[in-house]
């Protein structure tokens, strides 16, 4: 199983980092597991919702990037966010030696 670590997060202070961490690790093993039973390889993205709001699950690279959706949030915004989120990591990334 792969471990989480939150490395910036911005959520309710009822939910903890720490549950939100563990509940996602074992929902990305679980899926991650029943893709590779399928034969699909890996898992890139993996879309939750839910009454009160949702998730995004999303790979890059040997890293996930999990982001709560509130259910107002407009999916089309939060690809985006991503998509400049992970364009921002790739920057810092390829600086490091």
């Amino acid at each position: 199983m792969i471990k989480g670590m939150i490395m910036a997060c911005s959520m309710p202070s009822e939910i903890g980092e720490e549950r939100i961490s563990a509940v996602f690790t074992a929902l990305q093993d679980i899926i991650e597991n029943g893709v590779q039973q399928m034969a699909l390889e890996r898992i890139n993205q993996l879309m939750i919702f839910a009454e009160k709001g949702g998730a995004l699950l999303h790979r890059h690279n040997n890293l996930f990037l999990l982001v709560l959706i509130k259910p107002e949030a407009k999916l089309g915004a939060i690809l985006m966010d991503l998509k400049n989120a992970i364009d921002e990591l790739d920057q810092i990334t390829a600086t490091k030696p």
